[in-house]
């Protein structure tokens, strides 16, 4: 009987990640109020059979409310370790269903190699289209801008040494050929 139990709470769990998430974190919220009941019922027992002097039928109804209580807390466990242990088989049947894709697209661009012998990613690239344009040509003269136009050619021309002679004298002293002045004779 128990297995059938647990057969039929199987199949009304949740069979999709969001739903056993959500029914999972429940479980949980569940556990943790009963836990705030057993405080609750514990405080409760304990002022009752501080008040009634500890007589029989105030340990008995103790017992039985910490009985249900723990039933309670056993329960809530029980729900919470199954709907966790659904979230995982559910996890793990969706990357069984990712694998057997992937093994899948594999197998394709396998087969795909092997019919044409192209490598298996030249088939994913996509060739690029450009658009054209004009021609490119040289702009001259008139088409250049006033800063972009031609300057006018520099022509040398040749420096003569012979200005120079007379630079840095005082004007009386004129030198010779041998670089003397005529007064140092």
């Amino acid at each position: 009987k128990r297995l059938e139990g647990k057969e039929a709470s199987m199949q009304s769990l949740p069979q999709d990640l969001d739903s056993c998430s959500q029914s999972a974190n429940a479980a949980l919220a569940e556990l943790t109020q009963s836990q705030n009941d057993v405080a609750t019922v514990a405080e409760h027992c304990k002022n009752a059979f501080q008040t009634s002097g500890g007589d029989e039928q105030t340990f008995k109804s103790t017992t039985e409310y910490v009985t249900n209580v723990l039933q309670q807390v056993v329960y809530h466990v029980y729900n919470v370790s199954l709907q966790v242990s659904n979230y995982m088989d559910v996890q793990l049947s969706e990357i069984e269903k990712l694998d057997l894709q992937i093994r899948s697209l594999s197998d394709r661009m396998r087969a795909s190699h092997d019919a044409t012998g192209a490598p298996e990613k030249q088939s994913l690239e996509i060739p690029k289209n450009y658009q054209k344009s004009e021609k490119v040509r040289k702009l001259e003269g008139a088409d250049l801008p006033e800063s972009a136009q031609p300057l006018e050619p520099y022509t040398r021309e040749p420096i003569d040494i012979n200005a120079f002679d007379n630079v840095g004298s005082s004007g009386s002293t004129t030198h010779t050929s041998a670089g003397r002045s005529e007064g140092d004779v």
